[in-house]
């Protein structure tokens, strides 16, 4: 499904360089859960943005699926970003002045779906998700367990298919992380591709493979 070959990522700031990926080889097959472990300032981020279409590789090819990423021009990339990828981020990423209904519905206003039909995905995802008590609330009412739920719910409810999150537990307690993950691991159950970034080994053991990236080089976790 997705092909990073000899990828590699520098940033130039004042006439410093730093290389942020390395050499990346990397594949990712339909409909696995992938979890990236690495310490801050590792390239963990910067791998994520690459796969999420919010980055360009500085050398070497993205492949995903038939397309490939890195020939797309800048309209051409936000349209395959918004078409085939979503995202659940660390701070939930929820616009407070949207009811929790409205947040869900942004991707479907967005791709242009039917009313109705926006309507009965977010009733779906909503009770798949164990929200439907509150989706006329605004997210600072709700719980942070309930505001990463929003998000997720957000996230599958265009069917895209690549899940990236990017430290989905980082802002709960181990409780409501522990039941975060549980969720991420059903939806995964019903075939999506998911990548998971994380400093968090436990988290990290909800996946089904675990790569690890150290000043930009990445290579299999070895005990796995």
């Amino acid at each position: 499904m997705i092909h990073i070959i000899n990828g590699n990522k520098t940033y130039n700031s004042y006439e410093v360089k730093k290389e942020a990926l390395r050499d990346v080889d990397f594949h990712i097959g339909a409909g696995e859960f992938v979890a990236i472990m690495g310490t801050s300032g590792s390239g963990k981020s910067t791998l994520l943005h690459i796969l999420g279409c919010m980055d360009r590789l500085s050398s070497g090819q993205y492949l995903f699926g038939e397309t490939d990423i890195s020939k797309l021009g800048v309209n051409e990339w936000h349209d395959f970003r918004r078409e085939h990828i979503s995202f659940v981020f660390q701070n939930f990423a929820l616009i407070n002045q949207y009811t929790v209904r409205e947040n869900i519905m942004i991707p479907l206003k967005a791709n242009h779906v039917a009313k109705t039909e926006r309507v009965r995905r977010v009733n779906q995802v909503a009770k798949m998700l164990g929200i439907e008590d509150i989706l006329n609330k605004l997210p600072p009412h709700i719980s942070g367990g309930q505001q990463q739920r929003t998000a997720i719910a957000r996230a599958i409810v265009g069917d895209n298919e690549l899940l990236l999150c990017d430290e989905p537990t980082g802002a709960l307690d181990k409780k409501t992380g522990i039941e975060v993950m549980e969720i991420l691991r059903e939806i995964h159950k019903g075939g999506k591709t998911i990548v998971v970034v994380t400093h968090d080994a436990e988290i990290a053991e909800y996946a089904d493979r675990i790569v690890r990236i150290e000043d930009g080089v990445l290579f299999e976790n070895p005990m796995q």
